[in-house]
């Protein structure tokens, strides 16, 4: 009976831990039974990891080396045959190396006070390229650590500090093959430059209203810089994705510019339409960037501020009138249509001769 038991137990002892995003992974259950051992061995090594501070290079090494056991194991399942290696990396390791851990936020502050210019060791810091930034945190320690105490927390920094040389050649470390890149740390890193320039970009497009949207405009054309640089970030390595929102942002910025400018110097009444006035330019901007990134971006542009300013420009035909008188011809009533606005509602009057008819 104890026996039976414990045969019981087995599964659950052994279960992967394995916690992604999105669908679960495939042949989960048949890679738990059939490699128990390994799965055994891989967890327990996760089990010493720390969710506060990330593994170091031998405690990293140490979970890769049980990940690829697995991987070896459950490679030769017929449920996995005809599987590419990601699907079986998948199913076999957890993200240990690409996981956000709570000491990750001090470098992030770091990178984000970096971004910021506010010190000299950091002139000529470029966020499009890995190794650019490597060179600052490889060469700029004491700036980069000055930063850190600053912006960090002691235990975070303490960490830091302690752990420097080894944590940052491990975070800057770009391997050669995808199967590594997979679940390495530098990935992680590099994204944490792509969501400082995303978060960059997002506050500044906020802080510009959409009427103020123009080629010649300096802040404008900040936004449009790091729009660049974020597009260059974000599709190095195994960054990009084709559906991703703030990509499409990136990927259309210059032609939504381009085309409020054109749109504004045509209709420069727009400039007094109450509708657009507390319209950001982030805003606006996610509410046609899907359209943009499809189709005509000027018909998207229009479409969406007619949506926005009917009132407004239904208001623009008020009294008006527009009056034909037949030529050399006797008993044809002259026709006349005018179109305004009356108590909140719009109405058409048509007039023959004297006579008014109402719609």
């Amino acid at each position: 009976m104890f026996k039976l038991v414990i045969i019981c137990l087995i599964p659950l002892l052994v279960k992967s831990f394995i916690d992604r995003n999105g669908s679960p992974p495939i042949c989960l259950s048949e890679t738990n039974n059939a490699c128990q051992e390994e799965m055994k061995k891989k967890n327990e090594t996760l089990g010493r990891i720390s969710h506060i501070y990330p593994p170091l290079t031998d405690s990293l090494k140490n979970y890769t080396d049980q990940c690829r056991n697995v991987m070896e194991c459950a490679s030769g399942l017929e449920c996995f045959k005809g599987k590419s290696q990601r699907e079986i990396f998948e199913t076999s390791c957890d993200d240990v190396g690409t996981r956000r851990y709570d000491f990750d936020s001090c470098l992030y502050k770091i990178v984000t006070k970096i971004h910021s210019n506010d010190h000299n060791c950091t002139g000529g810091f470029s966020f499009e390229n890995l190794f650019t930034a490597d060179t600052i945190f490889k060469t700029e320690k004491t700036c980069v650590l000055n930063i850190g105490q600053g912006v960090c927390k002691t235990d975070d920094f303490n960490f830091l500090q302690d752990n420097y040389d080894g944590l940052i050649e491990l975070y800057t470390n770009n391997p050669a093959s995808d199967i590594d890149r997979w679940d390495h740390p530098s990935e992680k890193f590099y994204r944490m430059h792509c969501d400082v320039l995303r978060s960059d970009f997002v506050q500044k497009s906020l802080n510009i209203r959409i009427l103020s949207v123009n080629q010649k405009n300096a802040d404008v054309q900040k936004v449009l810089e790091i729009g660049q640089s974020a597009q260059k970030c974000t599709q190095k390595y195994l960054l990009v994705q084709s559906n991703d929102h703030y990509y499409k942002m990136y990927m259309n910025v210059q032609t939504l510019v381009a085309v409020m400018t054109d749109i504004f110097k045509h209709r420069p009444r727009l400039f007094e339409y109450r509708c657009l006035t507390s319209f950001s330019w982030y805003e606006f901007f996610g509410k046609v960037v899907e359209c943009i990134d499809v189709g005509d971006a000027k018909k998207c542009v229009l479409a969406l501020i007619t949506l926005r300013c009917q009132k407004e420009m239904m208001a623009d035909f008020k009294n008006q009138t527009a009056t034909t008188i037949p030529r050399n011809e006797s008993n044809v009533p002259v026709f006349s249509f005018s179109m305004y606005k009356n108590n909140e509602k719009h109405k058409f009057v048509f007039t023959m001769n004297n006579n008014s008819i109402y719609f």
